[in-house]
């Protein structure tokens, strides 16, 4: 199940990002604790990104000064968020990320509904 999920998480997140959206339940899902799988899954979308951005070098549609700027930026972000997050108590963390994830299922769900439209350039 952590094979196939991990395959089906890096698919989906080397196409539209957001590969935590399968990964990150998976890991609550076979039983992580939440500090575990928050680590675990940003471990995984580190080596997830990075194999996604040489494929993209490699093509010539990656932007390497753009991308280390905002990976500089997104960097200082994590620090903040992952201090925020180790200092947050289990239960109260497992209650934001479970408030979370069910928003992001509804906004995908009912993005049509709330007047949501991709934008095609």
């Amino acid at each position: 199940m952590l094979f196939a999920g991990g395959i089906l998480a890096g698919l989906y997140g080397s196409t539209v990002g957001s590969a935590g959206l399968v990964s990150f339940p998976l890991l609550l899902l076979i039983g992580q604790p939440i500090h575990a799988a928050i680590a675990t899954n940003r471990f995984g979308a580190t080596l997830l990104d990075l194999a996604s951005a040489v494929k993209f070098h490699q093509e010539k549609k990656l932007d390497i000064r753009f991308g280390l700027l905002f990976g500089l930026t997104a960097a200082l972000g994590a620090l903040i968020g992952s201090n925020f997050v180790l200092n947050v108590d289990e239960r109260y963390l497992s209650l934001m990320t479970a408030i979370l994830l069910i928003s992001v299922f509804l906004v995908l769900v009912f993005k049509h509904t709330l007047g949501i439209t991709e934008k095609i350039v």
